[in-house]
């Protein structure tokens, strides 16, 4: 069974945000995110691949259903609110420098402060 997630980076006053499909908990994707991607332009990078079936290691190991797959590329999302963003099990938002998890602002916990 899948545990998805969403990936999201603030970008000046917008929010990018892609869904991944397998090993979305914190111990998946929330550490790799974390221990992995860990400036913007990596990010930038990664959101490109547009929907990801799994995420890797870097770039070239995540599975993006467009260029592993051949399906059509569903892009990141853009909205100028983290609530208006897609939501799934976990979500994973790059935000003043480092990775935070949580389904709103209100609710977000650094996933520096947890412990692998």
């Amino acid at each position: 069974m899948s545990t998805n997630s969403t990936i999201t980076i603030k970008d000046r006053s917008v929010f990018r945000t892609i869904y991944c499909h397998w090993d979305g908990y914190i111990d998946g994707v929330g550490f790799e995110l974390r221990d992995n991607y860990r400036n913007k332009e990596a990010i930038l990078e990664l959101l490109k691949l547009g929907e990801l079936s799994a995420l890797g290691a870097d770039i070239s190991k995540c599975v993006a259903y467009h260029r592993d797959r051949g399906e059509d590329l569903c892009e990141a999302d853009i909205n100028e609110s983290y609530d208006k963003c897609r939501k799934e099990e976990y979500n994973y938002l790059w935000m003043h420098g480092q990775w935070w998890e949580g389904s709103s602002i209100n609710s977000m916990k650094p996933l520096s402060e947890i412990a692998k």
